[in-house]
Order: C-alpha cells, then structure tokens, then sequence
C-alpha cells in the first residue's frame, strides 16, 4: 500500500487571490474588509498599513485572513500581529 499524498490548493498573491483564498475557507469578506485588502496587496512597497474602525469590526479577523493568505502565496513569509491585549492575542491566534 503506498501512502496517499495530501495537496493543497494553490493560492495565488494579490487581491483576487485573496478573495479566492477568503471563499476557499468558507470566510465571506465585507466590502470595508476589501478595501483593506486591496490597500494592503495593491500597494506591495507599503510596509504598514492603519485601519482605524469600531469595535467589533472584525480589524482582528481581517488582519489574520491577510496574514495566512500572505504565509501560503510567499515564499520564506514573515508575519508579525500586535494586539492591544492579551485577550486579543488570543482572539488573533485561535484564527492563525
């Protein structure tokens, strides 16, 4: 019996990979969400990217989804998430 391999689907960088990704994972993306994600992956020389919005925004949600996105299109990715509390943190690592 020879051992069965596991792929996984490709995604692609950039916005529309993105969404592809975001509906692959059964995560339906809000057009402010979009405008985040457009803002970050539309603008690759943009170290740093501010979205300001009230709580319950889903800022925390938004920032994982670009964050795995970004791990499985780049080669060798590095990605760093702050969070204001270690409630937070904790919110952002269940979705990492």
């Amino acid at each position: 019996m020879t051992p069965s391999t596991i792929t996984a689907p490709r995604f692609r960088p950039g916005y529309r990979g993105f969404l592809v990704f975001a509906r692959a994972i059964g995560e339906e993306v809000a057009p402010f969400q979009r405008k985040i994600a457009r803002a970050v992956l539309d603008n690759p020389d943009e170290r740093e990217i501010a979205a300001i919005l009230p709580r319950g925004s889903a800022k925390s949600t938004t920032a994982a989804l670009l964050a795995v996105h970004h791990v499985v299109t780049t080669p060798r990715p590095s990605v760093y998430i702050g969070a204001g509390s270690r409630e937070q943190a904790r919110v952002i690592g269940r979705m990492v």
